[in-house]
């Protein structure tokens, strides 16, 4: 690692595992096993046990991911606009000012120009929409699946113009309702891509080639930013081959209906034994993302730069597998979809030492500026991690959920069931605490976390008859959700959420 008086800049790494939950990742309580590479990053790593996301899906928290910033601040969150205003300073840019070389690689496509998150990467690449639907072999040519920005967009124009187009855009919901037909359809495309392939399947493979060229390319005296976003967590869930053992457990796998924005709205119902099955699936793609770890952490080594380059490891959101009748995540502000992994290797952290503070997204920006030397602007409000080892933040940790926010998804939602759903809440995090407020009537229900991680105790005051600082905090973050105004989305952006299953 960099030491203290080692001048040089260090390079730096995040990698945001997309819905990876602190429960699953190895620290957690149910950690997945085999995952060779993260432990032993762990053990070269401080580890937050106690982090949390600042919104239960991508957009938000990525936003917050790269300015330091709550939604409730940045306003990149569905009650106000889903872009990144121009004017918010970002990390990537005041590391390129720095003189840092900066690339952004994402096989999820809202990492991208369209929602304004690469704004200030020197070079930024994404997948396209429907890589997240394809599981392929390594050893496509590298250059075969990169998609270049605009070309996902473009494609989902060509779409909506014809009507057979439109047809399937307005239908992709089919997608995680019947997810044998995708799933035979990977395993055509699997065949024909690379005929008599043994091995992982991954999404966006480019991923590891392109970052390889990026830094042979970079001049070895040039520190490095690398953003890396992984999806191979992501729903859709296929059969993976360490859980499916015959003909018959594919079938019986493969038939398991993911269709969450009508497990959420009641349509149907997802029994004990299905969600046990998603969620083994689910544990299994974790596993293959620590291969895709190991393989980036190589490449660095291999061009001298893994010693010197900080590390943190995250995620942007967890994941529900029928925990408060949510499938997947975005819709509330639970435990599964809130906490989050985060791991720090850099020359502040502390080799192996579990801290104390809670941690968000937001500390993560002025962490690795403080790695780099480089003061935070005071839009900034997180803190950096080091401080957060041994004591706690000076506030509790803030976060919020923006419930049902696009039209397409409302509608299918009725009485009882969308009253639940379509409202935001505002959350706040301190000890062994978390408060919910619901911003719509300011009913507050608190957990003890620590004692209850599965939230099924929870304790409901709707008045403010005795002073609670972090009812307080968790009621103004409700109250900022709440006064927001929702930019109306476009067309195109509606195209781009359903695409996605959103």
């Amino acid at each position: 690692m960099t030491g203290a008086s080692d001048r040089r800049p260090p390079n730096l790494l995040v990698v945001v595992m997309d819905c990876v939950r602190a429960s699953d990742f190895p620290g957690g309580s149910e950690p997945v096993e085999g995952m060779t590479f993260t432990e032993e990053l762990l053990r070269e790593s401080t580890v937050f046990q106690k982090a949390v996301s600042v919104a239960p899906w991508t957009i938000p928290a990525h936003a917050s991911l790269f300015t330091g910033m709550n939604p409730w601040e940045h306003g990149c969150h569905a009650q106000a606009s889903l872009t990144l205003r121009e004017d918010i300073p970002r990390l990537a840019a005041l590391l390129s000012n720095s003189g840092y070389a900066t690339m952004s690689l994402s096989a999820n496509p809202f990492i991208s120009s369209a929602f304004g998150l690469v704004a200030g990467f020197e070079r930024a690449v994404w997948g396209g929409w429907w890589e997240s639907y394809a599981r392929l072999p390594r050893e496509i040519p590298p250059d075969g699946l990169n998609v270049r920005p605009g070309g996902s967009g473009a494609l989902l124009r060509r779409l909506r113009r014809s009507p057979l187009g439109a047809a399937m855009l307005q239908r992709m919901d089919d997608v995680y309702r019947y997810p044998l037909l995708l799933d035979s359809a990977n395993r055509v495309l699997q065949h024909l891509r690379a005929p008599g392939h043994v091995g992982d399947v991954m999404v966006s493979p480019w991923i590891e080639p392109t970052f390889a060229r990026w830094i042979r390319e970079t001049p070895v005296n040039k520190p490095i930013f690398a953003f890396v976003n992984l999806v191979d967590a992501h729903e859709p869930y296929y059969a993976d081959p360490s859980v499916i053992r015959s003909t018959r457990d594919w079938v019986s796998y493969a038939r398991s209906r993911q269709d969450h924005v009508a497990y959420a709205a009641g349509s149907w119902s997802l029994d004990s034994d299905r969600a046990r099955q998603l969620h083994q699936l689910y544990r299994a793609s974790i596993r293959r993302i620590d291969r895709r770890l190991q393989t980036l952490a190589s490449l660095l080594e291999a061009e001298g730069r893994w010693d010197s380059t900080t590390v943190v490891l995250t995620s942007d959101h967890g994941q529900a597998f029928g925990e408060h009748g949510v499938l997947f995540h975005m819709f509330r502000p639970d435990e599964p979809e809130l906490r989050i992994p985060l791991i720090y290797r850099g020359s502040k952290s502390r080799r192996g030492r579990l801290a104390r503070g809670w941690a968000s997204l937001i500390d993560v920006a002025p962490t690795l500026l403080g790695e780099a030397s480089v003061h935070p602007p005071t839009t900034m409000s997180g803190t950096p991690l080091e401080r957060l080892v041994d004591g706690d933040r000076p506030g509790p940790v803030l976060a919020m959920s923006d419930g049902l926010v696009f039209g397409h998804v409302r509608t299918r939602f009725r009485g009882p069931r969308r009253e639940r759903f379509d409202r935001c809440w505002g959350v706040a995090y301190q000890g062994d605490r978390k408060v919910v407020v619901d911003s719509s009537d300011g009913v507050k229900v608190e957990y003890d976390v620590v004692l209850d991680y599965l939230e099924r105790a929870g304790r409901t005051d709707g008045g403010r008859a005795a002073e609670d600082p972090l009812a307080d905090a968790a009621r103004e973050v409700a109250r900022r959700m709440r006064a927001s105004v929702p930019a109306a989305p476009s067309e195109d952006l509606e195209d781009r959420l359903r695409s996605w299953g959103y």
